[in-house]
């Protein structure tokens, strides 16, 4: 079917016009619709995830602050802890050891001698091991053990004196019945 349409030019182009608007604002008005509904959707879930980024730099920075304080703790108490543990053993090596207390009841083991140990059996048989600054020291040690008259026999072998400084040496004896266990 074939229209023809009567309008006149000037009516067709304020037809054209108005058609053009209406198509201009609708497409304004779902732009708008759109934006406002990005702006309803995204604009909180932007200003939620805004402060829990800068909750999270906040707790970062006190949980750094707390880990260094911890940190500064923990190597405190580790401090203390070898502190503590160095003081040990420097009492424990200004004490001389139960071993030359022992024997000094026996006999005064004189200057340079260190008892490590002592060793005493019920049958009087005795084995004493220790360390003598010097061979001089050693030989007056011997000498003196000899003239206490508290042994009957001391076995003192020749390895003991054959270095002249910083010397370990084992001796053996028997004590007599009245100074024995």
């Amino acid at each position: 079917m074939l229209s023809i349409n009567l309008i006149p030019a000037e009516e067709k182009q304020a037809l054209r016009l108005e058609e053009t608007r209406r198509m201009i604002i609708f497409l304004a008005v779902m732009t708008l619709l759109i934006f406002a509904a990005g702006f309803v959707f995204l604009v909180p879930a932007l200003a939620v995830t805004y402060i829990a980024e800068r909750e999270f730099i906040r707790s970062l920075a006190a949980e750094e602050g707390d880990l260094s304080r911890e940190t500064t703790r923990k190597t405190l108490l580790e401090a203390r802890a070898r502190r503590d543990a160095i003081a040990e053993v420097v009492a424990d090596s200004t004490r001389p050891p139960k071993a030359a207390r022992l024997l000094e009841r026996l006999i005064d083991p004189g200057e340079g001698i260190t008892m490590t140990s002592l060793l005493i059996q019920r049958d009087g048989t005795m084995a004493l091991r220790g360390h003598a600054v010097t061979r001089v020291q050693l030989l007056h040690f011997e000498e003196t053990l000899r003239g206490s008259n508290r042994f009957h026999a001391i076995t003192f072998p020749l390895s003991n004196i054959v270095r002249e400084r910083d010397i370990e040496f084992v001796m053996q004896g028997k004590l007599k019945a009245e100074y024995g266990l």
